[in-house]
C-alpha cells in the first residue's frame, strides 16, 4: 500500500488544492506496458532517465479546495 499526493497553491489568490490517492504499488517489467507510458506527456523535476515506472492502482481517493 502507497500513498500519492500532489498539491498546487498560487500564492497572490492564496488558492490551491490538495490531492491524494491511497492503493497498491506494483513496478512494472512489462516491456510493452513500459513503451505505453515511457510515451505519455509526463514531466519528472528530478534529475536522471526513464528507467522504471510504478503504477499505483487507486482504491482510495480524497482531495480538498483551499480558498482564501
Amino acid at each position: 500500500m502507497v500513498a500519492f499526493e500532489a498539491d498546487d497553491f498560487d500564492l497572490q489568490a492564496f488558492t490551491g488544492w490538495s490531492v491524494t490517492a491511497v492503493g497498491h504499488a506494483r513496478a512494472v517489467h512489462d516491456p510493452a506496458e513500459i513503451a505505453r507510458l515511457s510515451a505519455l506527456p509526463l514531466t519528472t523535476w528530478a534529475l536522471g532517465g526513464w528507467d522504471h515506472f510504478i503504477v499505483v492502482r487507486t482504491e482510495q481517493i480524497s482531495g480538498r479546495r483551499v480558498r482564501r
